[in-house]
């Protein structure tokens, strides 16, 4: 029971750290956004509304880029401090740019650049020699294989690297190439993306 408790209890911590990390404003105005153009859908550690409208989607996202992936991922085991043995484990990608449509920082990101991209999966409790199961934040997870992608993305600071790093901004849009357009593997929210859509 003891246990159990620990584990809910570091789950909760670790979406509040989420929450923080993708910027509790941004979640708040998300989640009131509601009038017709965002659906509750499955989002990072809480339900975050996902959009229908993909002029709001873009409006609400700090990066827009299509990306190169080759299927592999680091995963990072980050201890949840406070906690008795609570790590959040998280999926690290490395993203080749082919194009950027949008970046609100000004980093000028080019065609080539490799970033971090880091995809929270859960929290995983180590008591007594043995690793309990991964508990994980969204019924959702996303996995990213081999292809062409193109995702909307938010900077943020990432402890365990001591530098900013992108996650995805809604995992209910995340979209892969397949044939001439972008299919979206993360919802049923803006099924498709046209390639030569301007942003």
């Amino acid at each position: 029971m003891k246990t159990k408790q620990l584990i809910i209890k570091g789950c909760i911590v670790f979406a509040i750290g989420v929450i923080g990390v993708l910027g509790f404003s941004k979640l708040t105005e998300m989640e009131v956004a509601g009038d017709n153009d965002t659906k509750e859908g499955h989002g990072i550690a809480l339900s975050v509304p996902g959009h229908q409208d993909l002029k709001s989607l873009a409006v609400k996202t700090g990066f827009i880029l299509s990306t190169n992936v080759d299927g592999e991922y680091n995963v990072v085991e980050n201890k949840i401090e406070g906690e008795n043995e609570v790590y959040s484990i998280d999926h690290h990608y490395k993203l080749i740019v082919e194009k950027t449509a949008k970046d609100k920082s000004g980093n000028k990101l080019e065609k080539g650049d490799v970033v971090d991209l880091i995809i929270p999966t859960g929290v995983q409790q180590k008591l007594n020699g043995k690793i309990g199961g991964l508990i994980p934040l969204s019924d959702n997870t996303i996995a990213l294989d081999n292809g062409k992608y193109l995702l909307f993305l938010e900077t943020t600071y990432y402890k365990p690297f001591d530098k900013n790093v992108m996650m995805i901004s809604n995992l209910n849009h995340v979209y892969k190439k397949v044939g001439k357009n972008y299919k979206n593997i993360g919802s049923d929210l803006i099924p498709e993306i046209k390639e030569d859509y301007e942003f």
